[in-house]
């Protein structure tokens, strides 16, 4: 195969590819094989083609390694931060409100939710109300009832 790339796309296709091997390393249930498959036949071409290229800029030497750059690795951090933070924010809003729709919604509407799988479109009602708390206060006026 020969595929032909400028410098930036090549720089970018090795952010891809180290930021795809960091979200499954940080799966819990990824085999050490399926992490070590993944950096020797994904990861290790790039690094040497940009080694044979002279792309310093895209990687260092460490230890007698060739690894990516630094500051590619500092990009993948804070994308996979960013994403972290957006994800925590949407999740929160969305298990909150799906859950109010079953403790508050109507038994004809709950039983058609769980006999389709889906949520009515009413249910935006409780994502909102908890977007627009989080988007005003943050997590500060979320308490757990002391009433377990």
């Amino acid at each position: 195969m020969d595929i032909s790339l400028t410098k930036e796309q090549f720089r970018d296709l090795v952010y891809l590819a180290e930021l795809g091997r960091f979200i499954r390393e940080r799966s819990s249930d990824v085999p050490d094989a399926e992490l070590d498959s993944l950096w020797q036949n994904a990861i290790e071409p790039l690094l040497a083609t940009a080694k044979a290229s002279g792309m310093k800029d895209i990687i260092e030497e460490h230890d007698g390694k060739t690894i990516i750059a630094n500051d590619i690795l500092a990009a993948t951090d804070e994308a996979v931060a960013d994403y972290d933070d957006e994800t925590f924010w949407f999740e929160l809003e969305s298990r909150l409100g799906e859950r109010d729709f079953y403790a508050y919604g109507n038994d004809a509407e709950i039983e058609e939710s769980e006999k389709s799988g889906k949520l009515p479109d009413r249910v935006e009602w409780y994502y909102r109300k908890y977007r627009k708390e989080f988007d005003e206060n943050g997590i500060d006026r979320l308490e757990i009832s002391e009433e377990f």
